[in-house]
């Protein structure tokens, strides 16, 4: 028995999903997602020391950048491991596999 014209197989649907979710990946949309959740959500997801001195300000493939003041970003990149704890936790594992500390007002990285 064939297929009504005009119906779709689940594994058409399937296919269908791999090549979008394959385009989204390519365009970065995900990261897009991850960032704007990232953003809003800041304060819940780092902890007081990251949320009061530091700002996420970009999201590149899995190398989340954050600026701080000069006085923080030495004091900050001692806990990164932390924050990539908490960024697991809320964003899923290997979202975020790296943190830069840029200087505020500078567009330097510390590491």
């Amino acid at each position: 028995m064939g297929r009504e014209p005009g119906a779709c197989a689940v594994s058409d649907l399937e296919s269908i999903r791999g090549i979008i979710d394959m385009a989204l990946g390519r365009w970065g949309v995900g990261q897009v997602c991850a960032f704007v959740k990232l953003s809003e959500d800041w304060p819940k997801i780092a902890s007081e020391l990251w949320a009061k001195h530091a700002k996420p300000v970009l999201l590149r493939k899995t190398v989340l950048t954050v600026e701080a003041s000069p006085a923080a970003a030495s004091i900050l990149r001692y806990s990164v491991a932390d924050l990539l704890r908490a960024l697991d936790g809320e964003l899923g594992e290997g979202v975020v596999t790296e943190v830069r500390v840029q200087l505020a007002g500078q567009g330097r990285s510390t590491g």
